[in-house]
């Protein structure tokens, strides 16, 4: 997958005030598909802003009067990669047939993000170092906000499976926010160090511990597991 695919720029058609609206909007989004590029071959630090204008086709005044600082360029970049994320994982979840299969289709799609984007997610751990220690801190208020949606949205259909008692009684928000962050940094050991820890192994070992520890069955089984990781590999965007 082109990590810029979903950035699109929009052709513009003539001079007005609504024209200048859409020019700097799709300065913004060639700034932010050159920097996302830039960031994930060399490095975060070891990038210019002047680098980052002369990929882009801006100048360096005009990528200024967009983004302050690169710093902000990227906490912008951040925010848009994660909004893409929450839009594509809700859409995986809404297909849902219960409140298990939710649970599937939102680490299937949780995998398919990290595998895509392993290169821009070792960035951001080269950046923000705290990541480690707690993802969502590291995040700007606005971001985290997203972030909290994702939280929400889990423990919607956690709630909706103790309710009908598929899951076991427990607060609905800190079983999502525990499924999170175990999710997050068993993905994390696959970004830092694949060959140790091969998706193929941590996946199976993910749902059993977070399906497994929400209900009194078992999770899918290993075999399962390995065809839905091959699945999302050949077709990394669709979930039917």
């Amino acid at each position: 997958m082109n990590p810029n695919s979903n950035l699109r720029i929009v052709p513009q058609t003539g001079g007005s005030g609504a024209d200048a609206a859409q020019r700097r909007e799709n300065n913004s989004l060639r700034v932010l598909q050159a920097a996302e590029s830039l960031f994930s071959n060399s490095g975060f630090f070891e990038v210019s802003m002047a680098q980052i204008a002369d990929t882009a086709g801006v100048a360096v005044g005009t990528l200024y009067n967009l983004f302050g600082s690169k710093e902000q360029l990227y906490r912008t970049l951040t925010h848009t990669r994660t909004e893409a994320f929450l839009e594509r994982v809700s859409a995986a979840v809404g297909r849902g047939t219960s409140p298990i299969d939710c649970l599937d289709r939102y680490i299937d799609e949780m995998t398919a993000m990290f595998l895509e984007q392993s290169a821009q997610l070792r960035t951001y751990l080269n950046v923000m170092a705290d990541a480690r220690l707690s993802f969502s801190a590291t995040l700007a208020p606005e971001t985290r906000e997203l972030f909290e949606e994702g939280n929400r949205m889990l423990a919607g259909f956690i709630a909706d499976g103790i309710a009908d008692g598929t899951f076991r009684p427990v607060d609905p928000y800190r079983g999502a926010v525990a499924l999170q962050a175990v999710a997050i940094e068993y993905l994390f050991m696959h970004v830092d160090d694949p060959e140790n820890h091969p998706i193929e192994e941590l996946l199976p070992e993910l749902r059993a511990i977070v399906i497994g520890g929400l209900t009194n069955s078992e999770p899918r089984g290993k075999g399962a597991a390995l065809a839905a990781l091959s699945s999302i590999k050949a077709h990394p965007n669709k979930k039917e």
